[in-house]
């Protein structure tokens, strides 16, 4: 699958979501379906690759839309989104077949970010994902072997700044020190080449850790998000 090929279920209502959907337009296509336009149990009309329910109408079980969803598409992303905290229960929906539960507004950018990475796997990189890594885990001088973007919020692009054939020279390092940027990007496709990097630098440095400091960063973020 590859371009506008790549279909998004989004059932149910997402009023908040639309600028999100606009956004994907050039890579996807996003298929509105409401709950009454849909038989529960039944395969969509169209093959998703990724597949998103709001709140269902009184009536309709949460749980049951996800055990359903589940059966019929074992392998996909089903993700659930709610904008009310009341009913708002993670481990349960994802116990009964969602991928992810994501309560907005909190959860936007993490959703948003799950939901690019995986129309960038499905579209074999038509969409850019980036990651954020931290400059500690790069060794000034080493080949990287990934392209090393900064991202620029202004206009929210990303441009790159070393090559994954040449090393971080320590010209580039001193002008990341100057204006305090800790932090770069690594496109979704490359991360893995990254912790590689960064696992091989770790094992040369003799640290019995083998957690670099982006993967702790990682988890953190993800430890808090459970936690709130």
């Amino acid at each position: 699958m590859n371009g506008t090929n790549i279909t998004i279920i989004a059932l149910g209502e997402f009023q908040t979501s639309q600028s999100l959907f606009n956004s994907l337009a050039d890579v996807c296509k996003v298929v509105r379906l409401g709950y009454l336009e849909y038989e529960l149990g039944e395969a969509f009309s169209n093959e998703p690759a990724v597949i998103l329910c709001s709140q269902p109408p009184t009536g309709v079980e949460t749980i049951e839309v996800a055990q359903s969803l589940r059966m019929n598409y074992p392998d996909h992303s089903i993700y659930y989104i709610l904008e009310k905290r009341e009913g708002f229960d993670r481990p349960t929906f994802i116990k009964n077949g969602f991928s992810d539960a994501f309560l907005m507004p909190n959860d936007r950018q993490t959703f948003e970010i799950a939901l690019k990475r995986d129309i960038a796997r499905a579209t074999n990189g038509a969409l850019r994902v980036f990651r954020e890594v931290q400059l500690v885990d790069i060794e000034v001088g080493m080949t990287l072997g990934f392209d090393l973007y900064l991202h620029l919020p202004a206009n929210n692009r990303h441009i790159k700044i070393v090559s994954e054939r040449d090393p971080l020279n320590e010209i580039k390092a001193q002008k990341l020190l100057k204006y305090k940027i800790n932090s770069a990007s690594v496109s979704e496709d490359q991360i893995s080449k990254f912790y590689q990097f960064s696992a091989d630098r770790r094992r040369n440095l003799g640290k019995n850790d083998s957690l670099s400091e982006s993967e702790k960063q990682e988890r953190r973020e993800v430890a808090v998000r459970g936690l709130l």
